[in-house]
């Protein structure tokens, strides 16, 4: 280069460059070979990149996540192991002492004496279990004020008994016993003291009409009517007893066949009474058979719902089930596989899919109406 302000380049033998300084070129001097800017930009320092800047938010894929045929998505991640919520917080109660209000939990720990012992309970249990002490307190006071309402008026009758005995039979005062006899049950005394004398007096008239051999055969016949009388309660009794003995069997082996408990004997009884059935009517056997029909009414309701909550609340589809099933004596299993046929989800998916055409039919002007492929949105439906 010529007559130039620039330093001189010399190159080292393996082509790197020794010392170096900036080229200057004046304007008017003579143009600066390629040699000469080479070995200038070699000398200058390469600049370092930039490290790129930490992102503060985390990419978005732009790829979706896969979804399932149900339409949620797949996690790559494992299912997190379900964590344990925290014990809710006791239960603060408000006590209070003069004027002052304190708030303490409920699981708080008071000591209690039991059997010379001091134990720990937490304030809740001992408020509660208080509770419950009041409440049978006042079952017993209650008991405890009929038992001696009931033991008065025993007593009571039992003077009035003694009294009238010793009336009649120990002083033969008719008059007396029956003043006290009729003022005991509230009745006119002096009427029933009148009327007891006048039939008395009409046997005595009677008997003296009578041969003492009459007479004789009269007290026998009396005597043996009043003997006959007493046999016939006392066979009585003892059928009553064998027949409510064969009655408690019978409900037993009704109960046992059946699965039912005495609680849903009870209901069904009290059920069939508000329905108008006369109690002679009602046999173990017929509750049974109306406890068993309920059971499949409502086993008929539970599927249902299950199904569908519209069918389970159309009755006409639950009683035309229900008589079927009950004029079929048909089993659990057979009405759920006559549910299933009928109404199961193949036969709700295919009414559910003509009702939505019918009503996109109507929508758009007609069952076959032509749509726009431009604008009217397409159903499988449209294509099958």
């Amino acid at each position: 280069m010529s007559e130039t302000n620039a330093a001189q380049v010399s190159a080292t033998p393996s082509g790197g460059v020794e010392n170096a300084e900036p080229v200057v070129v004046n304007g008017g001097d003579s143009p600066v070979s390629w040699d000469a800017l080479e070995s200038l930009h070699e000398q200058v320092p390469a600049k370092k990149e930039a490290a790129p800047k930490k992102q503060k938010k985390e990419e978005v894929s732009e790829e979706p996540e896969p979804v399932k045929a149900e339409g949620k998505k797949v996690s790559d991640k494992k299912d997190a192991a379900p964590i344990e919520k925290a014990a809710a917080p006791a239960k603060i109660l408000k006590l209070k002492s003069g004027e002052q209000t304190l708030d303490i939990a409920a699981d708080a720990m008071v000591p209690v004496k039991i059997d010379g012992k001091t134990t720990h309970v937490p304030l809740q249990e001992a408020i509660n279990r208080y509770s419950q002490q009041s409440h049978l307190d006042k079952v017993y006071n209650t008991y405890k004020a009929e038992k001696q309402s009931f033991e008065s008026e025993r007593e009571a009758i039992s003077k009035a008994l003694n009294k009238s005995y010793d009336l009649l039979v120990n002083q033969k005062d008719l008059r007396g016993f029956m003043e006290h006899f009729g003022e005991a049950l509230g009745l006119d005394a002096q009427r029933l003291y009148d009327d007891a004398v006048t039939k008395i007096k009409a046997q005595a008239e009677e008997l003296s009409a009578l041969t003492p051999e009459e007479r004789k055969l009269r007290e026998l016949e009396e005597e043996n009517k009043y003997y006959r009388s007493r046999m016939d309660a006392k066979k009585q009794e003892v059928e009553q007893a064998k027949s409510m003995q064969q009655l408690e069997s019978q409900v037993t082996k009704v109960l046992e066949s059946n699965g039912m408990t005495k609680e849903d004997l009870v209901n069904s009884w009290d059920e069939l009474v508000e329905l108008g059935y006369e109690k002679e009517s009602i046999t173990p056997e017929f509750i049974a058979k109306y406890h068993g029909n309920r059971k499949k009414i409502s086993f008929i309701e539970e599927t249902l719902k299950g199904i569908s909550p519209e069918l389970a609340s159309d009755q006409s589809v639950i009683e035309e089930l229900a008589t079927n099933a009950i004029t079929l004596d048909a089993s659990q299993e057979e009405i759920l596989e006559a549910i299933k046929e009928l109404y199961g989800d193949d036969s709700v998916q295919k009414l559910n899919k003509k009702i939505n055409r019918s009503m996109r039919a109507n929508a758009q002007g007609g069952a076959k109406a032509v749509k726009n492929p431009g604008s009217d949105p397409l159903f499988f439906d449209d294509i099958t």
